[in-house]
């Protein structure tokens, strides 16, 4: 058995705890493949593999770590919670060096002692590497679409409903910690949406911005020829309805600012108004297809003002 003491001021690994085996391949992802970043503690994803244990007995490295209601002491995990943080580990194929990340991140806040005892907080961290590393596999992987068009699939990517998706796809839900009473069949996508962005943001804190970027690259890059596909099926008018009904008490005007080219191959350039609302307007080879070009510039407008959420595009 090793002790090691931690150069950083006021943190100390818990006696008898020792140290984990350094990495024999690259960092995990959703398949056992990724770059090598030498992190320690690989999970592989085939259940069929021998999987290290590296965290033995009945404590967490480094579990003050993070934590701001413990006061910098250490902090002891029970048997019951580690099984289910290793089971965790195992079904997602990514692995931490601090297991009370792990563990604040599947703490819905039914349970929690206190707030900053949920995963609420590394939720906001979560919620800002995805949209950052949505914006980038888009702009990456789309070099011919619109501003517009990349909006559009951002949007859904980040929403509600593709979350939950995204974490039933890790397998989270089954050891979220939730409060008494609740069952786990129960949640709600956005509660699941939630957790997803929890768990990347404890990845975050745990691995750092490179190595969860790269692992939320993987799970985003299997996704997206159906996130493309399904932004090419939504009904951008029918939503821009709803909304404007909604906030506004009013109906979408479709104005026709001109058109061009000869008869048989006439273009149309459209906008939309709301009241006193102009959007930017937007071009097609048919009044039909400008009229939804315009519809969407007009919800991406609303989205980036505020005055919208993403759950129009559940």
């Amino acid at each position: 058995m090793t002790n090691r003491k931690d150069q950083s001021e006021g943190q100390k690994d818990i006696e008898g705890t020792p140290d984990p085996a350094p990495a024999a391949g690259p960092s995990p992802t959703l398949d056992g493949g990724g770059a090598d970043t030498g992190a320690a503690n690989v999970f592989p994803a085939n259940p069929n593999t021998s999987v290290p244990v590296p965290f033995p007995g009945s404590t967490a490295e480094g579990t003050h770590a993070n934590h701001p209601s413990n006061h910098g002491k250490d902090a002891t995990l029970d048997e019951e919670t580690l099984d289910r943080l290793r089971r965790c580990m195992q079904r997602t194929g990514i692995s931490f060096k601090n297991l009370w990340l792990l563990r604040l991140a599947l703490t819905h806040a039914s349970s929690a002692t206190n707030a900053l005892d949920s995963n609420e907080r590394l939720e906001f961290l979560g919620d800002s590497l995805l949209g950052l590393v949505a914006s980038e596999l888009l702009y990456e992987r789309y070099p011919e679409r619109l501003e517009g068009d990349l909006t559009r699939m951002k949007a859904l990517m980040v929403s509600s409903k593709w979350c939950s998706r995204f974490c039933n796809e890790l397998g989270l839900r089954e050891f979220m910690q939730l409060g008494k009473g609740i069952s786990h069949n129960s949640i709600s996508d956005k509660v699941l949406g939630n957790l997803f962005e929890a768990f990347y943001g404890a990845v975050l804190a745990d691995g750092g911005v490179m190595r969860a970027r790269d692992l939320l690259r993987t799970l985003l890059t299997k996704f997206l020829p159906v996130i493309e596909a399904a932004s090419n099926k939504d009904n951008p008018k029918s939503d821009l309805q709803q909304v404007a009904q909604r906030h506004f008490n009013a109906s979408p005007v479709y104005e026709l600012i001109q058109e061009s080219g000869p008869d048989h191959q006439k273009t149309f350039q459209i906008r939309v108004r709301i009241h006193q609302m102009v959007f930017p307007p937007a071009w097609g080879t048919s009044k039909k297809e400008a009229e939804k070009k315009a519809a969407w510039n007009a919800l991406n407008e609303l989205l980036r003002q505020g005055i919208i959420d993403d759950s129009v595009f559940d």
